[in-house]
């Protein structure tokens, strides 16, 4: 075992991602008899579904204990000493991420008595000032939302918003970032797209929004975990049917607005099956599921004739293998064959849609290990691999060239955590490559490699909760060769240079919060918190500059068939900055918590953010004059008069440049609250309301359409590339197109007699 141990420490001494992974929350608490005197020497022994057998600790001179990495899931305590009363705490409920806090009192009496204790946990966060949602399993599988994905789920956390982005899918948008601002994680593996596993075979969805320790880099906005579910000792099956038609779909639409087309709905089928259990007792558990899932539909405005037709295969296992109770093995991998074509709208003819397929194998393997009562280590090898092809949704329609992007991610991360009674102390090293080809029509490529160092540090100090954090984080891009392409998609034997360094990032990052209890019992606490976030380097913001470039053409037709705006693209006409900054964000948060009564707790928190540094092209060599522009089209017409620039050189000699151009920010500020009543007396719920403003100026300010996500990615829309050049400043400062000035929700599930459960959703936001 010692050996063993030597090599999983060497991993982690060459560890990996640029978002921390958790899966995992933790039991920590101090025991004390009747006149608050400690008792060391307690035996505390922990029972639970999510762990084999039935491990124990026992309290250290200072009268503390710590059941560490322990799956998401209820358990039961029991605390026996000679001389003192047995005493059972049940129905403790633990969260990913959570650190649960539950001091014990013991009464003198004999060890056969017993003292049992129900559903008693603190329902306000006593360890850290992060801002954070989790729903349990039974919220999950009961929850009165569209299935299609786990954005369902976590649009349901309060302040998401639910975006538009590819065929029936969403993206989220959270608190005023971006949707390429956030971490996407499936049992902490940070996956650089977003595929989406079958939401029966979620156990829980952690929903990281504010607070983020210095264990997470290279995230401004928030980090949505989807934890899977786990076998266990018993054999269990499970079957799912879900079905809607157009008679079951009801019309949200006018005849006025939808032309007499309403939205319908063509088919929608969801058929699961799932086993879970073990192999060995005890040591070796398995979980699987097999998804076939069909969605089609015609949205206002369209011809129901003409369907999209999203399909989906998705395949998931877990399996867990207990090496000894201190040291354990988990792999997971998931698939999903998928067929996505684009939405369609009033404005779009059939033959313009294009149909995206593929799959996205997501592989990982997480070593855990307690080596004492006071360390613990992690270390995760995970994988993401996408490959994607483009092809006209509507049969019959030519494919004009072979169309294809394939994405393939590689990390290794590693953690190690220390703690004494008043101290607790995290720290690790990340490493990841993002590796993005594809050819459209052109054969390109990126590739993006980041490293991060951090050191958490938490200290406990009277009624206070004090956490310290820094992070140093390295990223690169760059350039592979890549083969020229001639006019047919042909390879001309020619190799692009390569680059390997197309610009590079230095970063810093610190973070502070504070927890303060208000009074002894902790049913009060009051925090605060600040950090700097910097954003992911993607190879996706640079790729467009790749040497490779065949040179193209784009253009829009008007009425008549007349090409417009032509915008010509070659190597030489774009370049990126090679002292191109990290765009950053800093976050500032108050917040109190407050236990109203047992099981239901109250939030209240203000925050606001900035950021600053966001990229965008600007033409170097196009020669521009200003020009007055009246606003007189249209049936909102302003008869406003403005300022614009026409261009008076020849386009073709236009040079772009990626760069941080003044005036590209964000500034948001907003206001939560938030009422969280846990499982008992047969219902849980969640309900909230923000109210908010985010303002500034970002790629999707300008050219965005209904259904497009807000997004700080210079690529996103071009902004300052396209025919519009420079005039994308003009009159795009304001609320973001992702700005939602009121968001409220609540999420109800209630428990009634022989197993039957009953829920409801509802949200609204402006």
């Amino acid at each position: 075992m010692n050996r063993l141990c030597a090599v999983l420490l060497l991993v982690v001494a060459v560890a990996a991602p640029a978002a921390a992974q958790r899966t995992t929350g933790e039991i920590f608490g101090k025991v004390v008899d009747e006149s608050g005197n400690i008792l060391p020497g307690v035996t505390v022994t922990l029972r639970g579904a999510g762990v084999a057998g039935a491990p124990t600790a026992v309290t250290s001179e200072t009268g503390t204990y710590r059941f560490p990495v322990l799956p998401p899931g209820t358990y039961s305590l029991e605390y026996t000493l000679p001389g003192f009363a047995t005493l059972r705490r049940e129905a403790i409920p633990v969260d990913v991420g959570a650190t649960v806090e539950l001091d014990a009192s013991m009464k003198i009496g004999a060890i056969e008595e017993a003292v049992t204790v129900t559903g008693e946990s603190p329902v306000v966060n006593l360890s850290s000032s992060q801002v954070s949602t989790a729903y349990n399993h039974e919220w999950v599988m009961n929850a009165p939302v569209r299935r299609f994905s786990y954005f369902d789920l976590i649009n349901s956390a309060p302040g998401v918003s639910a975006t538009s982005n590819v065929g029936q899918s969403t993206a989220a948008q959270s608190l005023g970032n971006s949707t390429n601002e956030n971490s996407y994680q499936i049992d902490g593996t940070d996956i650089s797209s977003t595929p989406w596993p079958n939401t029966d075979a979620v156990e829980t969805v952690e929903v990281l929004q504010l607070g983020a320790s210095a264990e997470y880099g290279n995230v401004q906005g928030a980090v949505f975990n989807i934890v899977t579910r786990m076998g266990g000792n018993v054999f269990h099956g499970d079957a799912n049917f879900y079905f809607q038609n157009d008679a079951l779909t009801g019309r949200n639409t006018t005849e006025a607005v939808d032309k007499g087309f309403p939205y319908h709905r063509d088919k929608w089928r969801d058929a699961t099956i799932q086993a879970t259990g073990p192999f060995m007792l005890d040591k070796f558990w398995f979980f699987g599921s097999l998804e076939y899932q069909r969605d089609w539909d015609s949205q206002p405005g369209t011809d129901p004739k003409s369907p999209v037709k999203n399909d989906s295969r998705r395949v998931f296992w877990k399996f867990n293998y207990n090496i000894t109770p201190n040291h354990r093995l988990m792999h997971g991998y998931h698939n999903d064959y998928y067929f996505i074509p684009d939405i369609t709208s009033e404005f779009t003819a059939p033959s313009t849609i294009s149909l995206s397929h593929g799959d996205n194998p997501t592989p990982n393997l997480v070593y855990t290990g307690v080596l004492s009562d006071k360390t613990f280590i992690e270390s995760r090898y995970s994988g993401f691999w996408l490959h994607s092809s483009t092809d006209p949704n509507e049969s019959g329609v030519p494919r004009v060239q072979p169309r294809f992007e394939d994405q393939d991610t590689g990390s290794i991360t590693g953690g190690i955590s220390q703690w004494t009674e008043n101290r607790s102390w995290r720290y690790g090293f990340q490493t990841k490559v993002s590796h993005l080809t594809g050819q459209l029509p052109y054969h390109q490529g990126a590739m993006a490699r980041a490293m991060g160092l951090y050191v958490d540090d938490t200290y406990r100090v009277g009624n206070a909760v004090i956490n310290l954090g820094v992070r140093y984080d390295y990223s690169k891009g760059l350039f592979q060769a890549l083969p020229f392409l001639d006019a047919l998609g042909n390879p001309t034997g020619k190799l692009s240079p390569a680059n390997d360094d197309v610009y590079h990032w230095n970063t810093f990052s610190p973070r502070a919060g504070i927890n303060y209890r208000v009074n002894s019992s902790g049913r009060t606490v009051v925090k605060a918190h600040f950090g700097r976030y910097y954003k992911l380097l993607e190879a996706a913001e640079f790729r467009p500059a790749v040497p490779s470039i065949t040179t193209l053409n784009t253009f829009t037709l008007d009425a008549a068939g007349n090409r417009t705006n032509i915008v010509p693209t070659a190597a030489a006409s774009l370049r990126i900055d090679p002292n191109f900054k990290s765009p950053y964000s800093n976050q500032f948060i108050a917040q109190l918590e407050q236990e109203l009564v047992a099981n239901l707790g109250l939030q209240v928190n203000y925050v606001h953010k900035y950021g600053q540094d966001y990229g965008a092209w600007q033409d170097i060599a196009g020669q521009y004059v200003q020009v007055p522009y009246v606003d007189n089209l249209g049936t909102n017409a302003t008869g406003q008069t403005v300022m614009v620039d026409r261009l008076v050189s020849n386009p073709a000699d236009r040079v772009f440049l990626e760069t941080n151009p003044a005036g590209m920010y964000m500034r948001y500020n907003g206001v939560t609250l938030m009422a969280t009543k846990r499982m008992s007396q047969n219902w849980q719920g969640v309900v909230s309301l923000v109210l908010s403003k985010a303002e500034g100026r970002l790629a999707s300010s300008a050219r965005f359409s209904p259904v497009t996500s807000q997004s700080s990615l210079a690529t996103s829309t071009n902004f300052g590339r396209e025919a519009a050049g420079p005039n994308d400043f003009v009159n795009t400062e304001g609320r973001l197109i992702g700005d939602r000035p009121v968001v409220a929700k609540a999420q109800l599930v209630y428990r009634f007699p022989w197993g039957i459960l009953a829920s409801g959703n509802l949200q609204h936001q402006t």
